[in-house]
């Protein structure tokens, strides 16, 4: 059995709000995309790694964490965002810890300022 399988109740500390966006019109004709709350849950909050590189003529440094939460109380999706302890991560993939488990894994991705 993984690590991740063994993972008690009394691991998930990190208090974790789970944003879907949202579009707004505004009074010009255009719209402003926002972050609604989906919803909010107790998780398990991994680094994974980090790395630092070029894009464009600017340096990122791109951090992956890993979340972990019970039971997600809906749909979970990769257009959603993560937000916890002032900072922002995208949802890059998700998935059951165990066949029938009720954990499931969030991979993200901050990209923390330079």
């Amino acid at each position: 059995m993984s690590a991740t399988a063994k993972t008690r109740l009394g691991e998930l500390r990190e208090y974790i709000t789970i944003q879907t966006p949202t579009r707004a019109s505004d009074s010009h004709g255009g719209a402003t995309e926002t972050w609604a709350t989906h919803y909010q849950t107790w998780a398990k909050v991994e680094p994974v790694s980090a790395r630092q590189q070029f894009f464009g003529e600017q340096l990122e440094h791109r951090i992956t964490h890993r979340f972990m939460v019970r039971d997600p109380q809906s749909a979970l999706g990769t257009q959603m965002r993560i937000s916890w302890d002032s900072r922002l991560f995208y949802i890059d993939s998700f998935r059951d810890v165990l066949v029938g488990s009720r954990f499931t894994v969030i991979l993200c991705e901050e990209i923390a300022p330079s």
